[in-house]
């Protein structure tokens, strides 16, 4: 099944995400992120262009993986050069995004992808429930 191989990946990188996410909640080097209720950005303005780079890359890059999996999973039949240039635009932006509205800005970029993909799949693949 096309839906599964994917759906696959999404979960097992959903359950690391968590556990990341989790280990750096317990860190204390991480503490003076987790008590301020502002964009990861906002937070970085205090460093160089360097320090922000690295952090980005090494410990934001994981989001990146999260951002094509979830992307690919919620349309399987999109090529992965379509997927990506939106994976990477997406983890850009939800830096941008307070952390209490994280899971709000997934949700919305997830249901605009989604159903911006369905709406352009081709006549012959939709079928009666498109109609409803």
């Amino acid at each position: 099944n096309g839906l599964a191989f994917y759906n696959l990946l999404g979960v097992a990188a959903h359950g690391l995400g968590h556990g990341a996410i989790s280990a750096g909640m317990r860190d204390e080097k991480n503490q003076r992120f987790l008590d301020v209720d502002e964009p990861y950005l906002s937070v970085m303005s205090d460093k160089s262009w360097v320090d922000v780079l690295q952090h980005l890359f090494y410990e934001q890059g994981t989001s990146l993986i999260f951002w094509l999996f979830l992307l690919k999973a919620s349309m399987p039949q999109t090529s992965m050069r379509a997927i990506l240039p939106l994976s990477i635009a997406s983890w850009l932006s939800a830096l941008s995004v307070k952390r209490t509205m994280q899971f709000t800005f997934v949700q919305t970029v997830l249901l605009i992808a989604f159903s911006a993909n369905q709406l352009c799949r081709p006549k012959k693949e939709k079928g009666f429930a498109y109609f409803v």
